[in-house]
């Protein structure tokens, strides 16, 4: 039997223009002239409390995922919008149910460069939150995973530049590589024992959450000033020590030293128990 090669090209620096006039990245799929593609799945709109929620049905769930759009009808290119209008402002709730089933899964690219949201909601029930999914939501503060949630994918809140808190319920299972990175205001992290696997890249840099606050090219340089503070990780009693281990790292510690032989700010990772922490906040 003959092979029929498929190959698809990806295009990951694309990038988009919004209203906003800041340019955000896109994810676009050029197709070359043999290239196969997955069906597309059917996308529904329903509107619920004055949002139009864009979602398919798969596996018995509603996912929430960023459908694809022609950019003109010659164009081999296809690009992701939001689930929901991108100017949409304020704060959100995510119906429980959509087409008459749970919503299950946040997907890939789900709120991307949805800009003015100040909050939302997830509701427990939800699985996963996939790769992207709310990457650059500039002005989300505070951030709640419910129970359900086993998954945090890769870049799921990256670039949310007013990010303060985040609130894990027990039940997550794994944190994706870079999922809080380019958070710099990022002080207060409620981490569960139920987390297990934390991704971060080889040698340690770039993990999960943004220590160090922006990045630059060239030797990384830390930005985190006085007045952002620390990173406190509220952890279950007993499991300060493991937790320290997985954000304390030698690459953690060297970057502090050469900070400090320049005479800048050094930013301090926190690991404090959840009784001491409300005892100090108290």
């Amino acid at each position: 039997m003959r092979m029929i090669k498929m190959s698809v090209q990806i295009a990951s620096a694309a990038l988009m223009v919004l209203a906003s006039g800041y340019l955000a990245p896109a994810t676009a799929v050029a197709q070359t002239e043999n290239a196969g593609e997955a069906p597309m799945p059917e996308y529904r709109s329903e509107k619920v409390d004055g949002v139009t929620w864009c979602y398919f049905i798969s596996n018995g769930m509603a996912v929430l995922e960023a459908p694809y759009k022609e950019k003109r009808p010659d164009s081999q290119m296809r690009f992701r919008w939001s689930v929901i209008d991108s100017k949409t402002a304020g704060a959100v709730k995510i119906p429980e149910k959509l087409g008459g089933v749970a919503v299950g899964r946040i997907g890939y690219e789900a709120f991307s460069s949805c800009t003015n949201l100040v909050s939302i909601t997830i509701p427990n029930g939800v699985e996963s939150i996939g790769a992207a999914a709310f990457y650059s939501c500039k002005a989300l503060k505070s951030i709640t995973i419910p129970f359900s949630v086993k998954s945090v994918e890769q870049k799921a809140f990256s670039h949310c530049w007013h990010l303060k808190e985040v609130t894990i319920k027990p039940g997550l299972e794994s944190i994706g590589w870079q999922a809080f990175i380019g958070c710099p205001r990022l002080s207060y992290v409620r981490f569960p024992s139920s987390i297990s696997k934390v991704g971060r890249a080889k040698g340690g840099e770039f993990g999960a959450f943004d220590v160090w606050g922006k990045y630059k090219y060239g030797p990384a340089v830390p930005e985190r000033t006085s007045e952002d503070g620390a990173l406190t990780f509220v952890v279950d009693k007993g499991d300060e020590d493991r937790v320290r281990e997985m954000f304390c790292s030698r690459a953690y510690e060297m970057r502090r030293k050469h900070a400090r032989e320049r005479g800048l700010v050094c930013p301090v990772i926190q690991v404090v128990p959840e009784d001491e922490y409300r005892r100090l906040k108290d």
